[in-house]
């Protein structure tokens, strides 16, 4: 079997595993802001509720795995086969690691930046706290009560937000692999010249 279709399923598994952990880090820091957001909505949506009362923790860990390991798998898919340009195993391995470093940061900071840009006035200013009661209609079952609406809902942004960190993540990796791509091939035409 080719060297570089090793490396690129090696690449794969290795997305999945870091995104998985990805996922279970996330959903701690989440649930450290709003635990209602798990235990009153995400518990039911992913069939939870009955298991993971007592240890929501380990609930808000395995979605946290569940919800992410198929965005390393597209982009251990699409890092790997980007990186099957570089000349040799090495390079391809060692540049599509970086890819994924930096994925990994967007994906991580995008929906904090874009929360706190949002929301932060918001939260500054407790009079507007009064419009995210209306959420409890729409996403939360009838018979709950949400103690805390604000925190909820952030935490509800920050959970959405994080699949648009994840595809900036992805974009911007297979931008740098292109881009390290070409200037290493721009290096080998300058040095047989």
């Amino acid at each position: 079997m080719n060297n570089k279709v090793i490396v690129l399923f090696l690449i794969i598994l290795l997305s999945i595993l870091i995104a998985g952990i990805y996922g279970i880090i996330h959903n701690q820091v989440t649930y450290s802001i709003s635990s209602e957001f798990f235990t009153k909505v995400l518990f039911y949506q992913f069939g939870l509720d009955e298991y993971f009362m007592e240890s929501p923790r380990l609930g808000a860990a395995i979605i946290g795995v569940w919800s992410s390991w198929w965005m390393g798998l597209l982009i251990g898919i699409m890092f790997g086969i980007v990186g099957c340009l570089h000349q040799n195993t090495k390079i391809m391995l060692r540049q599509t690691l970086k890819a994924i470093v930096i994925a990994i940061i967007i994906a991580f900071f995008t929906p904090f930046m874009v929360t706190s840009y949002l929301f932060l006035p918001e939260y500054l200013n407790s009079a507007s706290y009064m419009q995210y009661e209306v959420m409890q209609s729409s996403e939360v079952p009838h018979n709950m009560i949400i103690q805390n609406d604000f925190l909820f809902y952030l935490a509800a942004q920050i959970h959405n937000y994080s699949y648009v960190g994840g595809l900036l993540g992805l974009i911007v990796g297979v931008s740098f692999l292109i881009l390290n791509y070409k200037k290493s091939e721009a290096t080998v035409i300058m040095s047989n010249n």
